[in-house]
């Protein structure tokens, strides 16, 4: 039942004739049914649209083809006769016409058709008053959806086109273009009487599939950059809602990847955009399927298939040293250390691999280590470089990436250590001071250092905060416009409770130089106390509607 004063009918079958008839109720009260109203559904995609001009009820002709009942159409007159209809098996097709100004507006999918009217004169020539029938009714049709201002069908006339009276006659318009939907026909006068007709039959031409012209990466392409989209371009225009992840997917080694997919009209291109990027030394498979449609509705019909391998992966680099190319006054107590681009392969970092030398060409003897967390070789010497001595840091091709690939040439650069030992790197101040009382919950910790220091050395492991409840976990940053070092504590400090700072002797200079360590200490503020509440407590007979309150010793947060 409907509460509102319209319907709408879904789910409908193609070129179907669907019959309604309206109820109303109110209070209770029904009244009587409506007279039943019909409506025709257009043709699918593919499918001939057919009607029996001026007939009341659909009929199937002689080699089954389906003719619905008049429909469509506004405007003019209807006629049936009885008359037997020449060169025809289907009599009754000519029997039946719509004469005078008339109009049809068959709902058909986008496309282009032949459109076939169907003539047989039934009046003229029926009579000797009315004989001969030549030249009797000449008139015009005109298919609105073709371009140009003369009618399609003009001055035509269906006695001299038949041969005579009662004759079946068919005339073909061809490739006619429909784009909003909606087949259009028009009738009107020529030099004499009124326009008629009988039958029309609305016909798809084959419907060419469309074609993947073009796509990038190219077919077997290889040495493809891991951050290709994968695009494909058509022949025509597609329609967008059938070009989705699941007909347009791209595959690799374990399987389809997840990815998005757009269409661009414009350039009749659809672009599948991967979640992540694409594996290196990897062939991937993009797949169209055949389910996708051109904007007429023509299928793809055979899904398009195409390959691609992507780049090996680029080799090792490093990054950064430590110290730099070309360092002068380099404290000798420095270590080596070299940042890379990408991971490395821990085994392949030894001290045959990562070596240092004097002005000599001596080897130093030295310990080599990799953290994997930062891409970060060290090397320890094992004694104090020389003062005012030169060296020569390496890295040999033999260092490799966890995936077997090398560095693609050794990496060499030069430093020159200090002529007198430079003094170690003091803190020049520290918040909160040292013994400060009364220190907030949402404290930092900082210590501003007199020179310049070695960012990596500046750790939550160097770095700490400490309580009798143990090491406050943390985040510590380095400004090195300021030389200002920062712990900042994952959560607010407990009230009432002393902690310690600590930088410890692992931090070190920017020139390598080693820090001494130093350590200061803070009491955070007491916790807030209640000063006085209401009701007391025990209190007894209390007021139902009272307010409970609690006074506290400072202000707090809402």
């Amino acid at each position: 039942m409907l509460t509102g004063t319209s319907f709408t009918d879904i789910g409908l079958n193609s070129a179907t004739t669907y019959y309604y008839v309206v109820v109303a109720v109110k209070a209770g009260v029904q009244s009587l049914p409506s007279a039943e109203a019909s409506a025709t559904t257009a043709a699918g995609a593919g499918q001939p649209t057919r009607i029996d001009v001026g007939a009341a009820t659909s009929y199937t002709s002689a080699t089954g083809q389906v003719w619905s009942a008049d429909t469509f159409f506004s405007g003019g007159n209807l006629r049936n006769v009885v008359t037997p209809i020449a060169n025809t098996n289907d009599q009754k097709l000519y029997q039946t016409e719509r004469w005078g100004l008339f109009n049809y507006a068959i709902p058909v999918a986008n496309g282009t058709y032949d459109v076939r009217f169907h003539f047989g004169e039934t009046y003229y020539g029926s009579t000797p008053a009315l004989s001969p029938c030549f030249g009797k009714r000449v008139f015009n049709l005109d298919i609105l959806d073709t371009p140009g201002a003369a009618p399609d069908v003009q001055n035509f006339d269906i006695c001299t086109a038949a041969g005579g009276p009662a004759i079946a006659t068919v005339l073909t318009v061809a490739n006619v273009t429909v784009a909003d939907g909606v087949l259009n026909i028009k009738s009107s006068n020529g030099t004499i009487d009124d326009p008629t007709l009988s039958a029309i039959e609305v016909i798809p031409r084959a419907i060419s599939s469309p074609t993947v012209t073009s796509t990038a990466p190219g077919a077997s392409e290889a040495d493809v950059s891991v951050g290709a989209f994968p695009r494909a371009t058509f022949s025509r225009g597609m329609d967008a809602s059938t070009i989705t992840n699941a007909t347009f997917t791209l595959a690799g080694p374990s399987g389809n990847l997840p990815a998005s997919v757009s269409f661009d009209s414009a350039s009749q291109t659809a672009t599948l955009t991967p979640s992540s990027q694409l594996a290196f030394s990897t062939t991937y498979t993009a797949t169209i399927a055949s389910s996708v449609k051109a904007s007429d509705g023509a299928p793809l019909g055979t899904s398009y298939t195409w390959q691609f391998t992507t780049q090996a992966p680029p080799p090792p680099d490093v990054a950064a040293t430590t110290p730099v190319d070309g360092d002068v006054g380099v404290s000798p107590a420095t270590d080596i250390r070299a940042t890379f681009t990408r991971a490395i392969d821990p085994a392949s970092i030894t001290n045959s691999s990562f070596t240092l030398r004097d002005a000599s060409g001596a080897l130093v003897a030295a310990t080599v280590s990799y953290d994997a967390t930062t891409r970060r070789a060290t090397l320890v010497p094992n004694q104090a470089l020389v003062l005012s001595g030169s060296y020569s840091a390496r890295i040999n091709t033999t260092v490799k990436t966890q995936d077997g690939v090398a560095l693609a040439a050794p990496f060499v650069w030069l430093f020159d250590v200090a002529a007198t030992m430079p003094p170690p790197p003091t803190v020049t101040s520290v918040t909160p001071a040292a013994g400060a009382a009364a220190v907030a919950a949402t404290a930092v910790a900082t210590a501003t250092f007199s020179r310049a220091m070695d960012p990596t050395t500046l750790t939550s492991s160097t770095f700490t905060l400490t309580s009798v409840n143990g090491a406050v976990p943390a985040v510590v940053s380095y400004d090195a416009a300021s030389n200002t070092a920062t712990l900042t504590p994952a959560a607010a400090l407990a009230p009432s409770t002393t902690y310690t700072a600590q930088l410890t002797s692992g931090v070190r200079g920017a020139d390598g130089t080693p820090f001494d360590g130093t350590s200061w200490g803070f009491t955070t503020i007491d916790g807030p106390t209640v000063t006085s509440y209401a009701p007391i407590d025990g209190a007894t007979y209390v007021d139902r509607s009272g307010s409970v309150t609690a006074t506290f010793s400072r202000s707090m947060a809402a």
